[in-house]
């Protein structure tokens, strides 16, 4: 039996001992949920679920934006053209006409259209994204002779009792197209314009990729040969 003092002293603290339980499953709660809140979350974004909604959004990303400029270039080209003009079995001289054209502009893209999830291989122990593209094309379209007649430089000659030196420097000329995608298609450049080319892919695609998984590296490599 409790005395009226104990009684007193019960009373008095009967709502602390009730506030204490009640925060003590409130916590409990909040706990449980909390767990249950992570496990579905991690079903909401497993690995493989988010390899496959990043490789989606970068394909989108490309396709729209179908040809990529990669690198551009400045080129000087040059021409040499001999023209021998004959009569009746006898030469009547060669005109000679040599053009160089320096900052002639090219530029070479990437074929974004054809990409698909195929191009695209995750590994998750180093957790980096392989994107495979096709190499890098000359745009032939978009090729810029030297729009300063100033800084062409042309010498030539006339043949013997001919007067044909404009002529034969006009084709010259008209031959620079020809010779600067050549130029532009040397062997030697393609280290420089696949180097270009990494680093804009790479960065196109950080764009993308890391809002969705600011972790994941990126790997640009390129197939061969260039889908067409």
């Amino acid at each position: 039996m409790f005395n009226s003092k104990s009684s007193r002293i019960l009373v008095r603290f009967l709502p602390v001992v009730l506030l204490i339980a009640a925060l003590s499953m409130v916590g409990l709660i909040a706990v449980k949920t909390i767990a249950i809140a992570g496990n579905t979350a991690g079903r909401f974004f497993l690995p493989r679920d988010r390899v496959g909604a990043v490789i989606t959004a970068a394909v989108e990303s490309l396709h729209r934006k179908a040809d990529l400029v990669v690198c551009r270039l400045q080129v000087t080209a040059w021409v040499n053209l001999h023209q021998s003009t004959y009569w009746l079995g006898i030469c009547w001289g060669t005109t000679t006409a040599d053009v160089m054209a320096p900052g002639n502009r090219v530029q070479f893209v990437e074929r974004l259209g054809q990409l698909t999830a195929n191009d695209f291989t995750y590994d998750a122990a180093s957790q980096t994204l392989t994107c495979r593209f096709p190499a890098p094309v000359l745009d032939t379209g978009m090729v810029q002779i030297q729009p300063d007649s100033e800084k062409i430089m042309v010498h030539g000659s006339d043949g013997w009792a001919l007067f044909n030196l404009g002529s034969v420097e006009r084709k010259a000329k008209a031959r620079l197209r020809a010779v600067v995608i050549l130029q532009a298609q040397r062997r030697f450049l393609k280290p420089l314009v696949r180097a270009r080319a990494v680093e804009v892919l790479r960065h196109f695609l950080d764009l993308v990729v890391h809002p969705l998984w600011p972790d994941l590296h990126i790997r640009v490599e390129f197939s061969s040969p260039a889908k067409t």
